[in-house]
């Protein structure tokens, strides 16, 4: 017979808020063992907290590697700041540790990357627009990418360029990327390139969406039958 006990609700959503503050701070995955300092309260027993890890990882708000569990954005950041207005979420005791402080403040700085996010797409259609005639000529003297080699430094570096000009954060949309490359790259290729990128741990894709992200946008990310739509790509290092 099991010894693991069930949580009260309150004590699972405090438990979760944890694990997400605690991801969010470090930006990398983390093994088990560091987390459950961070998130199972003293004098319990870390079993009874598996199914905070579990019931977060189905829902995709985080995930696991070799290296340990990490957080996946969007879904992993909504959560958290839903969790955060609407749990009887509290720190225990005087001092909260400066990883909370961090992740507060890593937090904030994601909700202001959101609101620059919005703006993103209106000023790429206005930028299209008026270099429209450019941009078509542009593309006819582009040199197609033939192969994955190619492909890689084109996209790393291209990460590094639209995630610095357009403040992403660290989570730049497929989407962007894809409309950057235009027709140097057969959009079947990309897809297969990326995911391959993703394989030799260049790159992670992330699922989910953006919220309030066009049918265009989602069109332009990549869709799989396993994991559904793949909006960001982010590094995880």
């Amino acid at each position: 017979m099991s010894s693991t006990k069930t949580l009260p609700q309150d004590k699972k959503n405090q438990a979760k808020t944890r694990l997400l503050l605690a991801l969010l701070e470090a930006q990398q995955p983390v093994n088990k063992s560091q987390l459950n300092h961070r998130v199972v309260p003293k004098k319990e027993k870390v079993t009874d907290y598996q199914s905070v890890f579990d019931e977060l990882q189905e829902i995709g708000a985080i995930a696991k590697s070799e290296k340990g569990y990490f957080l996946v954005s969007p879904k992993g950041l909504e959560l958290l700041n839903e969790s955060l207005k609407v749990t009887d979420f509290a720190f225990e005791g005087n001092n909260i540790g400066t990883w909370v402080a961090n992740a507060l403040l890593k937090l904030m700085h994601e909700r202001d990357s959101e609101y620059k996010y919005l703006h993103v797409e209106s000023k790429l259609i206005d930028n299209n627009k008026k270099n429209l005639g450019k941009s078509e000529g542009l593309v006819k003297h582009q040199k197609c990418i033939e192969s994955y080699c190619e492909f890689e430094s084109q996209v790393l570096k291209l990460f590094e360029k639209l995630d610095k000009s357009y403040n992403y954060s660290g989570l730049v949309p497929i989407w962007h990327l894809r409309r950057e490359l235009g027709k140097q790259v057969n959009p079947e290729k990309f897809n297969d390139w990326m995911m391959e990128m993703q394989a030799h741990g260049l790159l992670y894709l992330q699922s989910g969406e953006a919220r309030g992200a066009s049918e265009g946008q989602k069109r332009d990310s990549i869709n799989t039958e396993i994991r559904g739509l793949l909006f960001f790509v982010s590094k995880l290092y």
